[in-house]
């Protein structure tokens, strides 16, 4: 029923969050200058830079959401992720 629904919507929005961060990863190394005698080292530091980033979101939306309690902010973050996933081109769960 509603209640798996929407359950199943919160916990898909975490990787919805995943997606968004890998996304920004991506666009910082095509923008980024790879060194050939130091490219793994930037690679590792936007690599780091993006995991905060995705850590950052994911406590920041269960802590706003109430991991899924506060249907006002689920809403308001519902409606924030479609608009990321939109704009990055990122094709989103029917």
């Amino acid at each position: 029923g509603y209640h798996n629904d929407y359950t199943l919507n919160h916990e898909q929005r975490h990787f919805d969050l995943v997606k968004i961060a890998a996304k920004h990863f991506e666009q910082k190394l095509r923008e980024a200058t790879l060194p050939v005698t130091n490219y793994d080292g930037v690679l590792n530091v936007q690599f780091y830079e993006s995991f905060r980033e995705m850590n950052r979101l994911q406590k920041q939306y269960d802590a706003e959401t109430e991991h899924g309690l506060n249907l006002v902010q689920q809403e308001i973050w519902n409606k924030r992720i479609d608009l990321d996933l939109n704009a990055l081109g990122i094709k989103q769960n029917s």
